[in-house]
């Protein structure tokens, strides 16, 4: 899946003329989408831009899906902290990844960068219709 950025919005939702993580235009290859339930239901798409160290949030209300396939090793699951939805690899939506990748647990660093070659370089893709 690839999304094209078509705005800049900061953490509030106001526009922004810039921003060090990505520009209007650019391609993005989306690593994985967060959907929040709530009052807004936010859909969030996890990838890494710009000057970006390692993945990243950003709500998909600024960006248009350019390609539609969706990566084979993707899957559905519950996020019972908010409620929501996490679809992406099965390495990452276990409880406390993320925390542990940031924190530069070797094991989920070496799980984030397996998934995401898979990803990118699409050896593991399936195209939905």
């Amino acid at each position: 899946m690839k999304v094209r950025c078509i705005k800049l919005l900061d953490v509030f939702g106001r526009e922004i003329a810039s921003s060090p993580w990505k520009r209007i235009g650019d391609i993005y290859d989306v690593l994985s989408l967060t959907v929040q339930q709530g009052e807004q239901g936010q859909v969030f798409v996890r990838l890494i831009g710009g000057n970006e160290p390692g993945p990243s949030l950003h709500s998909l209300d600024q960006f248009e899906i350019v390609d539609q396939t969706i990566p084979e090793c993707w899957g559905i699951y519950p996020t019972p902290r908010d409620n929501g939805l996490f679809i992406g690899p099965a390495a990452w939506a276990k409880f406390g990844f993320w925390e542990k990748y940031f924190d530069g647990d070797p094991a989920a660093e070496r799980a984030f960068q397996e998934e995401r070659a898979k990803i990118i370089d699409g050896s593991a893709v399936k195209v939905t219709r």
